[in-house]
């Protein structure tokens, strides 16, 4: 994980993950080791930036897109959530092709048995949230919400001291 160190906007970026800088369980750029470890990220976020987050548990980085402002007990920041993109398998959005190995399955379920020494795991949202509808028809109950199930992270930010304004 970067430091900062000679570029502070590096901070808390994944460079390698068990010693390699790919994760051997996906092809091209989804098997490239990138993202936040979750702890730290940049300073200086803006709306117009997303951020990512690596898992080991899926061998994949989630990217986050801004959302909101948000005001948490007085304390200001942005709320960076996961959507379609983040569980999408290259059916929305083309540059996730290669998180799709193996079975087909429809967008929103992940099939991340090559992460998981080839046991069958698949990863959704919960209740479906972002998926494909045909998930959430083929359970009774599955009410997919987002105030309950949609993953987000905020991120404090501040407004520039009076010395960074020149």
């Amino acid at each position: 994980m970067h430091t900062g160190e000679g570029d502070i906007s590096q901070i808390g970026t994944m460079k390698e993950w068990n010693f390699k800088e790919t994760n051997g369980a996906f092809d091209g750029d989804c098997g490239k080791i990138y993202g936040s470890a979750g702890e730290f990220y940049p300073p200086k976020l803006t709306k117009q930036d997303s951020i990512s987050f690596f898992t080991p548990d899926m061998c994949r980085n989630i990217p986050l897109d801004y959302d909101k402002d948000v005001d948490i007990h007085g304390i200001k920041g942005y709320k960076f959530s996961g959507g379609a993109r983040s569980v999408d398998n290259g059916t929305l959005y083309p540059e996730n092709w290669c998180f799709a190995p193996g079975e087909g399955t429809y967008n929103g379920v992940l099939n991340v048995s090559s992460c998981r020494s080839g046991a069958p795991i698949f990863i959704s949202y919960p209740h479906f949230y972002a998926a494909d509808p045909y998930y959430v028809n083929q359970v009774e109950g599955m009410e997919p919400d987002t105030d309950k199930h949609q993953f987000y992270i905020c991120l404090l930010y501040t407004s520039p001291s009076p010395r960074d304004r020149g």
